[in-house]
């Protein structure tokens, strides 16, 4: 077994004649060894179609399947279905490995601040709760999220055979029994307590990762491959004979922070506060007195600080510790929700009311974003309700802990995006299991102050089917939805940007689109604005920049970000990293030249670990360099661009690629300026192109963004682009509001020099009485 860290070529052996394909019908004779590269991630399989298997001699066609989709970075022996017309047979994967650099930095989980667009932490609302106030998302980002290194799902199932393990598989994990000693459990001799000594092991069956939510404890597929080893060598050795150790496994801490724990102990419980208290609080948090009682919070152990203006949700682990505190406060007119203490990646920050549901093993719940939307669902149904620390992002360790859950029903809010966001998350939890409520309802919090019945709505969610079969039955109320909501489904709108609404309408999942510029115009300066417009509304975005390092990309994007010139405001530089920390933005270690199956491999590890939104690859002309075989550049660039087209509409995610024009003469740039064959324009469905227009009068020439395709509203047009250089913005928006700040400083700037000549005016009047006087 290799170590971590190693990705894997595939060797296709061939023999008796056979022919393989997949995509291509590839001829074979002889017995001879191919090789073909493995396309990667979670849902490609090995691509055939840069083999040179083709042959004079036409011989019968087999089709290859792969039966498990799986993720490289070991040695993998996966089973491939051989089916032809007489007989079925099974064939097999060989595998070489070879070392690759890791492809994903340190990552995050969590809910984020919103505020204004013009002040540090921008974000739009995205549920509307009164004329005055607003329910927002917390994204709370962690550091020190886990490293997931690929393994093969059938490596694991035939390791668990190897050492007579028997195992039960769900869709996301596979669970295990195990004697609990082998993790340093002390060893019960009573006949009543018997059964405490064996423990469940939950794998994940994507990332190999392990979870055991009775012992608090995890960590890789590698760790416990070595501890199920050392169990099983001793427990084929002779009692004489002295044992193997166990290797150590990291365990969670089952407590509060002091900090944490102390503004927990500060606060009062809201059972403690009288009539008149209990209307102050609900009126400060903006809510309406007829839709909460405060049997509803106290059911959930809440307490509230002395001042009336926060309150604190206690998170329990499965076995009752107190973990950690939903903290509901107002900030800038909105509500806000953020997890105390920080994620610590893993299973923390944990699922709010899990303790509950793991003591009645219950089989049904609610899986909601917001505590508030827990409490009243709590407060008008029997349904046990879960919310999550972060409702843009459910992390792999967490599965295990809603195996037990036969049925789930997924109410997240927030429109399409909330919608979008559930079914990704129902993908990953299984969609046997798993009900939607979709987009024609608001948040449950809303519901209840609409006065609409939430037990219907939760009647009325829909399960999801097979990704690839559909009906138009299934597809009918969507498609309702679709006349009914036409703003709402246009998708997430830009903030900074707004032209681009009237002609592109908004950002949707499952979409491609091309953008590209003159060298040296700017297109990652505002690429990278046009990303963090979205990322700063809940967007979960993962970059992937091959020219530019991600220190200087971070740097541009912090001024961008904060509005601020942290070139000479370097003491502002904490205040607004420490805002920028909680966006849901992740990038990728790649820069130069890099292969295509490392990079999608990246990519589709990022989607389902971190449930990735927006993809930006800039720019896929490093991709093009690696392709092997003896094509031009135009066909392997084409080849790159139907992967990643593949892997926009399988993964429901938006990739954005970024394209050197052609080096031609023409000033204006058109959709045929874009370099390579016309598989780009195609196959993207918006273009985008940064325009650059000289003027006579001035060397600074005027950019602007052409829209040059629009797949889904036809619309075409230009939006002109205004650059504000101190913080690197090409917002209109941006700078109007510092042509104002400038303009209220000058003015400003004028009065006080009004009022010191005034003042100097006066005192020489009165010096010069004086001397008359005198």
């Amino acid at each position: 077994m290799k170590p971590a860290g190693f990705s894997t070529q595939l060797c296709l052996r061939f023999k008796h004649n056979q022919t393989m394909c997949r995509t291509t019908s590839l001829t074979c004779t002889g017995d001879k060894d191919y090789h073909a590269p493995l396309t990667t991630g979670p849902l490609y399989k090995p691509s055939l179609s840069n083999t040179n298997l083709y042959s004079s001699t036409s011989l019968s066609t087999q089709r290859t399947t792969i039966v498990r989709p799986f993720l490289p970075s070991r040695q993998i022996a996966v089973p491939v279905k051989t089916v032809t017309t007489e007989k079925r047979k099974w064939s097999w994967f060989s595998v070489r490995a070879r070392p690759i650099q890791s492809s994903l930095v340190p990552t995050c989980t969590s809910h984020s601040s919103v505020g204004r667009l013009l002040s540090a932490s921008t974000s739009t609302p995205l549920t509307y709760l009164s004329p005055t106030l607003t329910q927002s998302r917390q994204f709370t980002k962690s550091t020190d999220s886990p490293n997931y290194p690929g393994t093969s799902l059938y490596n694991i199932k035939r390791f668990l055979r190897r050492v007579n393990i028997d195992h039960h598989e769900s869709h996301p994990c596979l669970r295990v029994l195990v004697p609990n000693y082998i993790f340093g459990q002390q060893l019960s001799t009573q006949w009543a307590r018997l059964d405490s000594n064996l423990c469940n092991i939950f794998i994940n069956k994507v990332t190999g990762s392990f979870v055991c939510p009775e012992l608090a404890l995890g960590g890789t597929w590698s760790l416990l491959e070595s501890l199920l080893s050392a169990w099983m060598i001793n427990r084929n050795t002779e009692r004489t004979s002295g044992e193997k150790s166990y290797p150590s496994v990291s365990r969670l801490e089952l407590c509060l922070p002091v900090t944490v724990r102390q503004v927990w102990e500060r606060g009062v419980l809201v059972e403690k506060l009288s009539a008149v208290q209990f209307k102050e609080l609900l009126q400060h948090f903006k809510q309406i007195k007829r839709d909460f009682t405060i049997e509803h919070f106290s059911k959930f152990e809440v307490r509230v600080s002395k001042d009336l203006t926060e309150m604190y949700f206690p998170v329990k682990y499965i076995t009752g510790e107190l973990v950690g505190l939903k903290m509901l406060s107002v900030q800038d007119n909105c509500l806000v929700e953020d997890s105390l203490p920080a994620g610590a990646g893993g299973v923390l920050p944990f699922i709010h009311n899990m303790d509950t549901a793991w003591a009645t093993k219950t089989t049904q719940c609610v899986l909601v974003g917001s505590v508030l939307d827990s409490v009243v669902l709590s407060g008008r149904t029997n349904m046990t309700v879960l919310c999550l620390a972060d409702w843009t992002s459910l992390p792999p360790d967490l599965l295990s802990f809603l195996d037990q859950f036969t049925s789930i029903t997924i109410w997240l809010g927030s429109g399409v995006q909330g919608v979008e966001t559930a079914k990704s998350f129902a993908r990953k939890l299984g969609d046997s299991r798993c009900r939607v409520v979709t987009n024609e309802w608001p948040s449950a919090l809303q519901a209840v102050r609409k006065k609409l019945d939430v037990t219907e709505i939760l009647a009325s969610a829909t399960t999801q089917h097979h990704q690839y079969i559909t009906t138009f039955d299934s597809l009918r109320h969507d498609v309702f939805l679709e006349f009914l909501q036409t703003k709402e489904m246009e998708g997430v709108k830009w903030t900074r940007f707004e032209q681009l609404n009237s002609t592109m309408k908004g950002f949707r999942r499952g979409e491609m689109t091309v953008f590209t510029g003159r060298t040296g115009s700017g297109k990652t300066t505002f690429m990278s604005e046009y990303s963090l417009d979205l990322c700063m509304q809940g967007v979960s975005t993962l970059w992937g920049s091959f020219e530019v390092k991600n220190v200087r990309l971070v740097r541009m994007m912090l001024k961008q970000f904060g509005l601020v010139n942290l070139d000479e405001n370097l003491g502002e530089f904490d205040n607004v990293a420490e805002k920028f920390l909680k966006l849901p933005l992740f990038f990728t270690t790649f820069h130069g030249t890099q292969d295509l199956e490392m990079v999608l491999d990246a990519m589709g590890h990022a989607v389902y670990v971190h449930d990735i939104a927006h993809v930006i690859i800039d720019n896929i002309q490093f991709m093009v360099g690696t392709r092997g075989g003896h094509m031009d550049r135009f066909a392997k660039q084409d080849q790159c661009i139907e992967e990643f087209r593949k892997f926009a509409t399988l993964h429901n995610v938006h990739v954005t690629l970024v394209i050197h024009p052609r080096k031609d003469m023409e000033e204006k740039l058109t959709k045929d300026s874009i370099f390579g064959g016309g598989k780009a324009t195609q196959e993207a469905d918006n273009v985008l192109l940064l325009q650059e227009e000289s003027s006579e009068d001035s060397f600074v020439k005027r950019k602007s963004i052409e829209v040059a395709k629009n797949r889904y509203a036809g619309d075409l047009g230009i939006m002109p682009l205004y650059f504000t250089k101190p913080v690197l913005s090409f917002s209109k928006k941006i700078a109007d509001s510092f042509k104002k700040e400038k303009s209220r400083q000058r003015n400003r700037k004028s009065t006080e020099a009004e009022g010191v000549n005034q003042q100097k005016e006066h005192m020489l009047n009165i010096s010069e009485n004086g001397d008359e006087s005198s």
